[in-house]
């Protein structure tokens, strides 16, 4: 008798749990199946006082869900993908890796555009 009224119950909630499983599952399958754009950027961002990043996190999360790659196939990482300041935690606070360090041909390179 209780396997039957639980089985009516979960006849009535079939629609409910494909609302609640199904749709976001095959949402993120239809994502995961579209082909990613190569975008190849340069993002400088001296404004990071600690290791979250949050500074720019927003800006990494939107490349990534738009599904926008480097053109070596690569998605973007918030911590290795920008010029600018990485702290350390330690007393001297950090290093600034920014265009200074780059020869004028490098930076030519790195603001060169690929023909697509």
């Amino acid at each position: 008798m209780m396997k039957e009224e639980l089985k009516l119950v979960l006849l009535k909630l079939r629609p409910v749990l494909f609302f609640l499983i199904g749709l976001p599952l095959f949402s993120y399958g239809i994502w995961t199946v579209l082909p990613g754009k190569a975008l190849d950027i340069l993002i400088i961002d001296k404004t990071v006082p600690n290791k979250s990043y949050r500074e720019h996190a927003g800006l990494f999360w939107t490349l990534n869900h738009l599904k926008y790659k480097k053109s070596s196939g690569d998605t973007y990482q918030i911590d290795q993908d920008y010029l600018g300041f990485f702290p350390s935690g330690q007393q001297d606070f950090g290093s600034v890796k920014d265009l200074r360090s780059h020869s004028p041909e490098e930076v030519r390179s790195l603001t060169k555009k690929n023909p697509t």
